[in-house]
């Protein structure tokens, strides 16, 4: 018979890159971007920049979703570990008590 082995570790390291790549999307490209727009709502008058003002915010909206996206990814991945390693752990209890 097979076994099938849970690589709880490899999971958890996966879970970890997805935290890893969520926090970048947030502190490097998010906050960059906010600057920018900052000083150019500051230094730029008229039509185009509330034109400016409208793709921006557009864009600010898809990078949010995509931070929800990655959070829900990585909230699932962690709920699926620990289902995993409780269904494994009751595997044990039950391979231990049943005699062949």
């Amino acid at each position: 018979m097979r076994e099938i082995i849970f690589d709880a570790a490899a999971a958890g390291r996966a879970a970890d890159k997805l935290r890893e790549i969520q926090e970048n999307l947030v502190n490097q490209a998010v906050t960059g971007l906010e600057e920018c727009r900052e000083e150019l709502e500051r230094a730029w008058q008229g039509r185009a920049a509330g034109c400016f003002r409208q793709i921006a915010d557009c864009e600010f909206e898809k990078f949010n979703q995509t931070d929800r996206l990655l959070r829900q990814a990585e909230e699932a991945l962690m709920e699926a570990i620990q289902k995993a390693g409780n269904t494994e752990e009751k595997i044990k209890e039950i391979a231990e008590i049943r005699k062949y």
